[in-house]
């Protein structure tokens, strides 16, 4: 069954740290974007990968035409971090980096800019928040390019992240929004069954530090 991958305290524990890591990537895109980001506390969830889709679907107002950035990271634990904007969200984004007033760009390269703001606002923040989690657990990753894609090809995504139809995914899931944008967007980190055992000794180390 997929609650015994971990006990309550390593959930717990998961979730705290990535309360902390989330938090170490709202500032870095603070500073980029120079808006003050705000979070709600994360959520740790197991559920099975088949159900996975229907369970983000629920979650996620529209979420076939949803906005998404992903990213899959390698290492001592492999999985994939999601970034989702609700449609539409490009245009209110791209206003961080060009005044509306600015907007001078013919549709064709508008639509190139906005993806291109979505994949650097989904890099500051996966990259921020993955890498503070795996610092916290002393394990190394690498990542792959991050794309900009959409709800609707999330099967796709699946696939690519190499999780099997019976598997359990490992979510971590935070939601933020922007101080003065209509904008809120979701975060999840996946990781496969097959990471548990790696996490769990992660973890353990992780408190022997404080003993």
């Amino acid at each position: 069954m997929a609650h015994t991958l971990f006990t309550d305290l390593e959930l717990d524990t998961l979730q705290e740290i990535m309360n902390m890591a989330f938090g170490t990537a709202a500032a870095e895109l603070a500073e980029v974007v120079d808006v003050f980001v705000r979070l709600t506390a994360p959520e740790v969830s197991i559920v099975p990968v088949g159900d996975l889709q229907s369970l983000l679907a629920a979650d996620v107002p529209e979420f076939t035409d949803t906005s998404v950035v992903e990213q899959q990271f390698r290492g001592e634990t492999d999985g994939m971090a999601l970034l989702l904007f609700p449609h539409g969200a490009e245009k209110e984004l791209l206003s961080f980096f060009q005044p509306e007033e600015e907007d001078l760009f013919a549709s064709d390269i508008r639509l190139e800019l906005e993806r291109e703001v979505l994949v650097e606002i989904g890099n500051v923040l996966i990259g921020a928040t993955v890498g503070r989690l795996f610092e916290l657990l002393d394990r190394r990753i690498n990542y792959l390019p991050p794309r900009a894609t959409g709800g609707h090809a999330f099967g796709d995504l699946l696939i690519r992240g190499r999780f099997s139809s019976d598997d359990f995914a490992i979510t971590l899931k935070a939601e933020f929004s922007f101080e003065d944008r209509q904008v809120t967007g979701r975060m999840y980190l996946i990781n496969r069954q097959s990471a548990a055992p790696e996490l769990r000794r992660a973890l353990a180390e992780f408190w022997s530090t404080y003993e």
